[in-house]
């Protein structure tokens, strides 16, 4: 197992900013070892001491998608938590996709329903604000379906 880094020189910072413009960068099986260098130095600190997790496990695209597109997002500690969690109960594609939708419904309650902080999910204030948003979009949606067709009678 790599070790994680505690205080990435140099040279591996510049090479993680370079990882998270470059879309191959994860995709080579090849370059594995770099691939877990490169995460590790992304990963924060809290979660790589996180117990049960055997992150040198994870699969090179999740790692990429972690350290390229949630990267420094407000929730990326939660999402990269639930990715380990998930990791040996998905399918490489499955966890891949699941870190994609964290990422988009947590950027969604921040835009939409004044979500600041993920703890706020605890309350009923957020989830309430998007549930009835959900639920009034989908009834317009129908709504309108219904007069098209009663319009085309």
């Amino acid at each position: 197992m790599i070790e994680p880094q505690t205080s990435a020189p140099e040279d591996i910072q510049e090479e993680l900013r370079r990882a998270q413009h470059d879309r191959r960068a994860f995709s080579n099986p090849a370059e594995r070892a770099s691939h877990l260098r490169l995460f590790f130095t992304w990963l924060p600190k809290i979660l790589q001491d996180a117990p049960g997790i055997p992150w040198d496990q994870l699969p090179s695209q999740a790692m990429g998608h972690l350290v390229r597109t949630v990267a420094d997002h407000p929730d990326a500690i939660p999402i990269a938590l639930a990715v380990g969690c998930a990791m040996h109960a998905m399918k490489r594609n499955t966890l891949l996709h699941v870190s994609s939708m964290l990422l988009t419904l947590c950027r969604r309650l921040r835009t939409h329903y004044g979500m600041t902080q993920i703890s706020q999910l605890r309350d009923r204030e957020v989830p309430t604000r998007c549930a009835t948003s959900f639920l009034t979009e989908q009834e317009e949606r129908e709504t309108g379906e219904r007069s098209k067709k009663c319009d085309s009678l």
